[in-house]
């Protein structure tokens, strides 16, 4: 079974909480990443006539497949608000896609995306757009949104993933002279901010979420003794113009296997709280998949049982979203039955 080494896992409070009613939303066969945010939820359909993955959003109590190209696995797709408070999907398109946020523990080195550039979709014009102010060189993927700001896994020539936060539209900062107070519009940078990977084994960062909080990040990969483990963190996002540096601090954390597989995911920011999910795939004893609710200072952390065998789960105001279905060695797959994507009321 999986071992627990975090700050969240010394402080833990179990709660004991009634199984509230669990409405489903859609049946899959493969797993895939889901997001939520403003009443929008958004997961990978599978189409299994065109052998490919669409986008499918259930946007305030209705099913609507977004109307754009289709992927060979399932979208990297976050939600949150633009800059003028529209719920819009942000994701990157590859030439090289992976499914980063479903690789578990290798020996190998991981077989990262290449190639991938970021998109928009904009529930309210229904429209795709590439984000073409991302700076750098390299390839792009995990996106997360909040505001102006985005952030990402980049891959540069010759480097190995990291992480980064960036406006999306130049910012202003105001000079103050005495008395006199001028506006002064910056220059789009990127910022990078901790939490990268620089080598071994292991994809590094799987799964992101930007808020006015920071950058939460599920992390996976081995040390240079090749154990292997995983990581719920918490990044600083200095405004633009500041001089300060971005931090990190690590929320929780577990050991794991290649006997007894298992790893932490799956980060939702809601304002100064950050939720998350542990995937169990140890064969020994009973499931222990959980949903893990912690203080983005550290504090009052929670945790509850969650359904087997876990696959995604997002929280958007008072609902938890919640991807699950039969476990066969293979975590993006619920074959020979299904994965049930399911939305719950008040699960805390």
């Amino acid at each position: 079974m999986r071992i627990r080494t975090a700050v969240a896992t010394l402080l833990a409070v179990v709660c004991v909480v009634a199984p509230a009613a669990a409405q489903t939303i859609a049946s899959e066969p493969f797993a895939s990443k889901v997001a939520a945010y403003g009443g929008v939820v958004v997961w990978s359909h599978w189409n299994a006539a065109a052998s490919a993955f669409q986008l499918e959003a259930y946007v305030h109590g209705r099913d609507q497949l977004l109307p754009i190209k289709p992927e060979s696995v399932p979208f990297d797709v976050d939600l949150g608000p633009d800059v003028h408070h529209h719920t819009v999907a942000v994701y990157s398109r590859c030439r090289s896609p992976q499914a980063v946020w479903e690789l578990g523990i290798a020996t190998k080195k991981a077989a990262l995306p290449g190639g991938c550039a970021i998109y928009q979709y904009d529930f309210g014009t229904r429209r795709e757009a590439k984000l073409k102010r991302i700076v750098g060189s390299g390839s792009f993927y995990l996106p997360t949104i909040w505001g102006n700001a985005i952030a990402y896994v980049r891959i540069a020539p010759g480097r190995g993933p990291n992480l980064y936060a960036q406006p999306l539209s130049p910012p202003t900062i105001t000079v103050v002279h005495g008395t006199t107070k001028t506006k002064r519009t910056l220059r789009i940078t990127a910022q990078a901010l901790p939490g990268g990977y620089p080598g071994g084994t292991g994809p590094g960062p799987v799964a992101l979420d930007l808020g006015a909080a920071g950058l939460a990040l599920g992390w996976q990969g081995s040390d240079p003794s090749g154990a292997w483990g995983s990581q719920i963190s918490l990044d600083t996002v200095p405004s633009p113009g500041s001089h300060a540096a971005p931090d990190q601090v690590t929320l929780d954390s577990e050991s794991t296997s290649v006997d007894a597989p298992g790893f932490l995911s799956f980060p939702s920011l809601q304002g100064s709280l950050l939720y998350y999910g542990g995937f169990d795939a140890g064969a020994l004893g009973a499931p222990a998949d959980g949903y893990d609710r912690i203080g983005t200072n550290g504090s009052g952390p929670r945790s509850w049982a969650a359904p087997h065998a876990l696959r995604s789960a997002a929280v958007d105001g008072g609902f938890t979203y919640t991807m699950y279905g039969p476990y066969a060695g293979i975590f993006g797959s619920c074959l020979p039955g299904a994965c049930t994507l399911t939305a719950t009321r008040g699960a805390r």
